[in-house]
């Protein structure tokens, strides 16, 4: 079977996502570095416009619409400028550089316990101070790399928004609406059953499967890192707590298909706890949607005060268990559904009752819904700032890594050190088995690309053709990383930056050997600090 480049491509990467992004941040790159080397003559605001594309552009990973990745960049542009102006002060001395690399190191990364979106920027956020901390020490420079960031980040903004824009992803809301709206139908044809209508329970067996297809679509192993609905805020603890219900709900109807119920008691009671529970279901699913107002619990509670009467008034005694076990599951169907239903009205920020958890049990399960939003972030950053967080672990580990990187690399004196920082970013994985993995294709892709670059450099090409040369190599590269694994990405890598330093100064062959030996160094730092600090991984508690 012959296979198409187009066919091969779009196995890979399925709505050529990769293949647009890697082209929409070389257009933006590109363009911010030839206006401001070219246009402007201003090498160090050029050498910003394109390290602040590619650092906020290829090395981050922001969710969203594309009006929501527009948002993020622009608001992620002061804590950018706050960054590059760190760097560029501490780069007065090795060691006051490799401690501001350690805190900022470990600050950014430790952050991301803050949800998938924090997660995403922590790479490219560190790059942007890796790029400023090394020498030259010229605060005079600062404002010109500061306005480099600022044309990088407002043209990959607008990018985002009119280049090739990437499908808006389905929402979590409407994933959960779809598997809420599934569980009512499958409640309503129990009910039907209970009720004696023809059909329900024929009903029941043909809805169970779709419905428990679009629940496994909430697992969050099922969804992208960035789609996890993980932050610390009230919505998205709201949204897990509801999904998590709903996949419990959904079991127990299970649970009711198989039940034989032609001789239980209360089933008349059952049934009309049921409707209304299905009503309230598809009322959470309508907003979730995005239609109608947030749901109530009223219609659920009012059931359920009628179906306990019901209940009391048939005395259990002498009834087998069997008769008694519908009652009971569809009891826990109503309760679990105003759980629900609570959980998806925090979401919508719909007023809750006073809580009346008791002391002994505090605290309750919306605990989250009555604190303020800086509390919930101070709580989560708190619990994980101890060793046994797998998230401190983590943080430290690559604090550690870059900041004796760049004490390495001030000590040694080596050029271009940053691709020692760089190398740490890409290789410096969660265990020293997994660093090992990474480490070699790197290497090796290094390597090739350095080989490539030397010849390039030897050569002696005018640099109008690296001009021209640079967005074509740019582009390939960007989209190699993902599509063929980081060996590819890590030589073309190479390749773009012998034609970029090619074009702000003269350079020769030595330019690929100094790649070459920053990355080995970088590698036997990050292997080393994978080896000394949880080298089995983090461990603990998540």
């Amino acid at each position: 079977m012959v296979t198409t480049p187009l066919a091969w491509l779009l196995r890979r990467d399925p709505g050529l996502v990769a293949v647009r992004r890697a082209a929409r941040v070389t257009v933006v790159a590109c363009a911010g570095f030839y206006v401001c080397r070219y246009v402007l003559s201003n090498p160090g605001m050029a050498s910003y416009a394109l390290f602040g594309a590619v650092a906020l552009g290829a090395l981050s990973q922001i969710p969203g619409s594309p009006a929501q990745r527009a948002r993020t960049l622009l608001a992620v542009l002061p804590v950018g400028w706050v960054l590059v102006a760190l760097g560029t002060l501490l780069s007065v001395n090795t060691v006051v550089a490799a401690g501001g690399m350690f805190v900022l190191g470990f600050v950014v990364s430790f952050a991301g316990v803050g949800g998938p979106r924090l997660v995403g920027l922590a790479t490219g956020t560190q790059v942007l101070y890796i790029l400023a901390c090394f020498p030259p020490y010229d605060p005079a420079s600062l404002g010109w790399r500061l306005a480099g960031l600022t044309l990088a980040v407002l043209l990959l903004a607008a990018a985002e928004l009119v280049l090739w824009p990437d499908p808006t992803p389905v929402p979590y809301t409407a994933k959960l609406a779809t598997a809420v709206s599934a569980l009512a139908g499958c409640l309503v044809a129990v009910a039907d059953g209970w009720s004696g209508l023809p059909g329900g329970r024929e009903r029941l067996v043909a809805l169970l499967p779709d419905a428990a297809d679009a629940a496994d679509e909430l697992r969050p192993s099922r969804l992208p890192p960035a789609q996890r609905p993980a932050s610390a805020g009230r919505r998205d603890r709201a949204l897990t707590a509801a999904a998590g219900t709903a996949r419990l709900l959904l079991g127990r109807t299970v649970d009711l298909s198989v039940t034989d119920d032609h001789d239980a008691v209360n089933l008349p009671a059952a049934a009309a706890l049921l409707r209304q529970v299905a009503s309230c279901a598809q009322a959470a699913a309508a907003w979730l949607r995005g239609e109608g107002t947030a749901p109530n619990t009223d219609r659920i509670a009012i059931a359920l005060q009628e179906f306990h009467l019901d209940r009391a008034a048939t005395s259990p005694d002498g009834v087998p268990p069997d008769r008694l076990r519908l009652g009971s599951l569809a009891l826990s169907l109503g309760e679990w559904t105003t759980s629900m239903v609570a959980a998806i009205r925090v979401a919508a920020g719909a007023p809750l009752p006073l809580d009346t958890t008791p002391a002994s049990a505090q605290p309750g399960p919306f605990w989250y819904a009555y604190r303020r939003t800086p509390w919930l972030w101070c709580h989560r950053l708190r619990e994980h700032l101890t060793p046994r967080s797998v998230y401190f672990q983590g943080a430290l580990r690559l604090a550690a890594a870059l900041a004796v990187a760049r004490l390495l690399a001030g000590v040694l004196d080596l050029s271009h050190g940053f691709w020692v920082l760089l190398t740490i970013l890409t290789v410096l994985r969660t265990s020293a088995a997994e660093t090992r993995s990474a480490l070699r294709p790197a290497v090796a892709g290094t390597l090739l690309g350095s080989v490539a670059a030397a010849g390039l450099l030897v050569i002696g090409i005018h640099p109008t053709v690296y001009a021209v040369v640079l967005p074509i190599v740019m582009v390939v590269g960007f989209a190699a990383g993902p599509l063929l694994g980081v060996g590819w990405g890590q030589g073309l890598f190479t390749l773009v930056m012998a034609l970029v330093f090619a074009q702000l100064s003269p350079v020769d062959w030595r330019l690929a050997e100094a790649r070459v030996l920053d990355v080995v160094v970088g590698a036997v730092v990050g292997v080393l600090i994978g080896l000394f600090a949880w080298p089995r991984g983090g461990s603990g508690e998540l």
